[in-house]
């Protein structure tokens, strides 16, 4: 997220155009610094522990390194699959269940797919505390979550926004 500030105010200064630049990333930056604020006064232990579900069969998620993860962690999460150390990858149920996350972010490209619904159905799955809790977030839209633009600023606010209510107050989906 930061880096695509920073680029394009490399653009802006490469085309003479450095004040529209940084009138344009300015306030995205202050975004930013507002959400880092507000989730600063978590203590470390509780940050939200989030499964990023790319896709269900195979599960695939998202680990360090990728756009989706740099959303969740600069949201003020804590992705349960960055040990693995790929930015795409098929991960067994096994570690989600022993993750337990907290929450269950879905980025389906497809249309038309519940995620929520499949997720639910899962008998294994029962105990994850996003089911119990029911916090599987299926409507935010993957684009959004996968396509690198300026609006990915306004997307970790609403991601800080479902991860903690508590600190941003309730939020609309």
């Amino acid at each position: 997220v930061d880096e695509l500030l920073v680029m394009v105010e490399k653009v802006g200064t490469v085309v003479g155009k450095e004040d529209t630049a940084h009138a344009l990333t300015a306030p995205l930056r202050d975004e930013i610094e507002m959400v880092r604020s507000q989730i600063a006064t978590l203590d470390t232990g509780g940050k939200t522990r989030v499964f990023i579900e790319m896709w269900h069969d195979p599960l695939m998620t998202a680990g360090a390194g990728s756009f989706v993860n740099d959303l969740v962690e600069t949201a003020g999460a804590v992705n349960v699959a960055t040990s693995i150390g790929a930015f795409y990858f098929e991960l067994s149920q096994e570690h989600v269940l022993d993750a337990d996350p907290q929450v269950i972010l879905t980025a389906y490209m497809e249309r038309g797919v519940s995620a929520a619904d499949m997720i639910l159905k899962r008998d294994t799955w029962q105990n994850v505390s996003a089911v119990v809790s029911g916090r599987i977030l299926d409507d935010i839209d993957p684009d959004l979550l996968l396509r690198p633009s300026l609006r990915a600023v306004h997307t970790v606010k609403k991601l800080a926004e479902r991860f903690y209510p508590e600190l941003f107050g309730e939020a609309t989906k």
